[in-house]
């Protein structure tokens, strides 16, 4: 999965659990400071992780069957968001170490508005690449790629 933040500072995308899994993303390749952001179909915040391999965004969550939607951008935005809206500190997923921020009353939308208004032209439509696969009992199956743009 691949794209760029564009203009705005972030691209995001939607992805099906087809049934309860650990779901794994990792940051392969591209502007070298992204944060990731895991939300519910409903747009309810669960996760933002930052800087969890070196500069690079790793988010591992069990998750339930369902459409979550992940947010991708530029530098710390969206963890100056999360911690703007409650989502209490810690230094992990459960899986990976790193800046992780869970829960908390953030929103999709909210946090798509604050890193538009705050990203500013330093965004220069940064590439990113990413991989996603997915844990089913035990073995390791490869999520569907998508091409992702802004």
């Amino acid at each position: 999965m691949s794209g760029n933040f564009g203009a705005i500072g972030y691209d995001s995308f939607n992805f099906t659990v087809s049934a309860a899994a650990t779901v794994d993303m990792v940051y392969t390749r591209g502007y070298c400071d992204p944060t990731f952001s895991l939300f519910t179909s409903a747009g309810a915040h669960i996760l933002t992780n930052d800087d969890s391999n070196g500069l690079y965004s790793h988010l591992t969550q069990n998750l339930n069957t369902g459409v979550y939607t992940m947010l991708v951008s530029f530098r710390c935005s969206s963890a100056s968001h999360a911690n703007a809206t409650s989502a209490p500190f810690s230094g992990t997923d459960g899986f990976n170490n790193g800046s992780c921020w869970v829960g908390g009353s953030g929103t999709l939308t909210g946090m798509q508005s604050y890193i538009a208004l705050n990203s500013g032209a330093q965004v220069g439509r940064q590439p990113y690449a990413l991989d996603h696969p997915q844990r089913h009992a035990g073995r390791q199956q490869r999520a569907a790629s998508a091409r992702c743009r802004v």
